[in-house]
């Protein structure tokens, strides 16, 4: 038996070095002379998919064991790259093509590494044998999936690479098992989170993982980083991966810090981290030109303003009103001519805006 296991196992190095489609024939007789019915296994094998058909591209075997160890030793055998796409096992930071390994216990896991691939579509196989009691999920990392495995079955999980340089990221895929009872979940977390001020608000971004029972998000502020307060409440839409956003319209003045609060149908809270956003709302400012005033038309410019009425009043230098004008400003920016009377004497003189709320600002002009 064990002169017929190297001779398989020989011919498989061989065949995935040469030709993918005799990888999968090798492995289908590996398992079926190389072993008793109550072997242990899992394979993989990865197909290329194309419009009229799937193509296998290459593949793993593992084989678990009391008698086998977890180190790399004789019964394993590296990975050599071959044309094309290549899949393989990552142990103890080494590739494996065929690993053995001891029977597992009460959790496990196997890192598979992906290089050369292409932005098509694909078909993981996952082929298990013997594998009864166990729960598995494979994860999926650039999707933040996980999809239970039917470990008494061929369970066959599509996925694509894509322009995204992590849809080809060489660790995306592992898979998790669980023994002798269920992986109730795999934990909720916040993929990423951010605040920015953007135009005068502040756009708030989070992505998430494994939503489940979850109620609602709050989206908190604060200036200290110490003393939070809901300003808005999203709902949760309890799938894998799920994408937020929240536009602050009315941000406060000074710097700010932001995080996210969510809340499960059983009032169970988590956090997110707090990020700090520095204000960088624009300065609002008046000026006039020409300054010295030339003719009899005064251009007053307004940027960044708030909108609404504004009064204007030019006094001279014993505060005698010469000029009064009143003007509605319902845009951020605009320019207000404002008419002059010919019979304003020639010299230094205080134009006065009163902006909305009461704010007043004084520019000195020359006629």
């Amino acid at each position: 038996m064990k002169t017929t296991f190297s001779t398989c196992f020989i011919l498989l190095v061989i065949s995935f070095i040469f030709h993918p489609c005799i990888a999968r024939e090798v492995h289908s007789n590996l398992n079926a002379t190389s072993t008793t019915g109550t072997a242990v296994l899992l394979r993989m094998n990865l197909y290329k998919v194309y419009p009229t058909r799937s193509v296998i591209q290459d593949g793993t075997l593992t084989q678990f064991g009391d008698n086998y160890s977890n180190k790399i030793d004789g019964y394993d055998a590296r990975k050599m790259s071959i044309p094309g796409e290549n899949i393989s096992l990552i142990r103890n930071g080494a590739d494996l093509v065929v690993e053995r390994r001891q029977t597992i216990q009460s959790a496990d896991t196997i890192f598979f590494r992906m290089w050369n691939m292409q932005q098509t579509s694909y078909t993981m196989q996952i082929v298990p044998t013997n594998l009864n009691g166990l729960t598995a999920y494979l994860i999926d990392n650039y999707l933040h999936t996980n999809k239970e495995l039917d470990l008494t079955d061929t369970t066959e999980v599509p996925f694509s690479v894509n322009s995204d340089a992590a849809s080809s990221d060489q660790l995306r895929f592992k898979i998790i098992f669980s023994a002798f009872k269920k992986l109730t979940s795999i934990p909720f977390s916040y993929v990423s989170f951010a605040a920015d001020n953007q135009n005068n608000e502040v756009i708030v971004n989070w992505k998430t993982a494994n939503e489940m029972k979850l109620k609602n998000y709050f989206v908190e502020r604060s200036v200290d980083k110490v003393n939070f307060e809901p300003i808005a409440t999203v709902n949760a839409v309890n799938s894998t991966s799920n994408t937020y956003k929240y536009t602050d319209k009315n941000p406060l003045t000074e710097s700010s810090f932001y995080r996210i609060h969510s809340v499960d149908v059983n009032g169970i809270s988590s956090y997110s981290e707090a990020v700090k956003v520095i204000n960088r709302k624009a300065v609002s400012l008046i000026s006039v030109y020409p300054n010295p005033v030339i003719g009899n038309t005064l251009n007053v410019k307004l940027s960044n303003v708030e909108a609404g009425t504004y009064n204007a009043v030019v006094y001279n230098n014993f505060g005698s009103v010469v000029l009064t004008h009143q003007f509605n400003c319902s845009a951020a920016n605009a320019i207000v001519k404002l008419p002059v009377n010919e019979t304003i004497s020639k010299g230094l003189y205080y134009l006065e805006i009163s902006k909305p709320f009461e704010k007043k600002e004084v520019i000195p002009i020359v006629f």
